[in-house]
């Protein structure tokens, strides 16, 4: 580990800036992670869905009995609700992924306008460069541009 990493690492730990900006970046990431896995299992509701509806609906009745048939059918109606539930756990879980992203993008825009205030210890552009470097390596976090 050379004196600069050890720099940029105390500087991490002590810095409220950075801080905000890691915590808001995980937040951000665990939001996409959940929205995700969200829809695999929206998904996966709606793919036995199908094939229920398929195989124990349209192949044992006729076409003109299928409404009747599928109002009749409990496990078809519980299918459906999960659906409905698991379609309104993916927009609750993507309109907190939208507003992690955004806190993320507000904070992030305003450390990049504001940053030589926000950093005038760091005395040198160079300092500062490696430390925007070790955020984007490290955090995967961008203060070159908004």
């Amino acid at each position: 580990m050379t004196i600069q990493s050890i720099e940029l690492t105390k500087y991490e730990q002590d810095d409220f800036i950075v801080q905000a900006l890691i915590k808001a970046k995980s937040k951000e990431e665990k939001a996409e992670k959940a929205v995700i896995k969200a829809g695999v299992v929206h998904l996966v509701i709606l793919l036995v869905a199908i094939v229920y509806t398929v195989v124990a609906i349209f192949m044992q009745y006729q076409a003109s009995s299928f409404f009747t048939a599928i109002l009749n059918d409990g496990i078809f109606i519980v299918l459906v609700s999960f659906l409905i539930i698991s379609f309104v756990n993916v927009r609750f879980k993507k309109e907190s992924l939208d507003k992690a992203e955004k806190d993320y993008d507000e904070l992030r825009e305003d450390v990049i306008d504001r940053s030589p205030e926000i950093w005038e210890e760091l005395e040198f552009p160079s300092s500062r460069k490696k430390l925007y470097e070790f955020l984007l390596e490290k955090h995967d976090i961008n203060l070159f541009h908004k």
